[in-house]
């Protein structure tokens, strides 16, 4: 979608201009619409560019619908698990599709299938990134004992080494010292 031209006098109305020809362009077409928009706020503008603020106006609405329904969710019930979150956000988004049905606007119905694949899209990536920082938390944790075990090994090179050096070296006393230090035998 592109971002919208911040010299566009539709960007200027106010929010009850803004409803006002939002009514306007969904009980009629655009060439009307543009013509109503020219009469009422004395904006000449295409039939374009009301269909493109059109659909970034409804995306918006219904964007913030899904937002208000979900904080209003949440403040209800602030201790609700992800699964009960998911379950209110497929009941918004169930709602807002039986909106858009039964006026039976096709603009409204192509509008709530971009949020619904927008919604998929971000749940999708929240997925991925919850999958990343595990992997990464897992990945730390390995090189820690990685780390440790390497220090071990050191350690044992030396004791190894120490043993060695005494000259009477008696297998069965480097067993017992081996064991005593992997903490097989106390």
């Amino acid at each position: 979608m592109r971002k919208p031209r911040t010299d566009s006098p539709l960007v200027m109305l106010t929010d009850s201009q803004s409803d006002e020809l939002y009514t306007i362009v969904r009980t009629t077409p655009y060439g009307i619409a543009a013509k109503k928009c020219a009469e009422t706020f004395g904006i000449e503008t295409s039939s374009s560019s009301l269909s493109r603020w059109y659909k970034r106006e409804n995306r918006r609405r219904m964007r913030e619908g899904l937002r208000n329904s979900i904080s209003a969710s949440k403040v209800f019930d602030k201790k609700v698990d992800d699964e009960v979150i998911d379950r209110r956000m497929g009941t918004a988004l169930q709602s807002l599709f039986f909106s858009a049905v039964s006026t039976g606007d096709s603009k409204a119905i192509l509008e709530f299938a971009d949020a619904f694949f927008q919604h998929s899209k971000d749940q999708r990536e929240e997925t991925k990134l919850e999958r990343t920082i595990k992997a990464e938390r897992e990945c730390a944790s390995l090189r820690q004992e990685l780390t440790t075990a390497h220090a071990e090994i050191e350690e044992l090179k030396h004791a190894l080494l120490d043993i060695g050096k005494s000259g009477n070296v008696d297998p069965a006393a480097v067993a017992d010292q081996l064991d005593k230090f992997l903490g097989r035998k106390k």
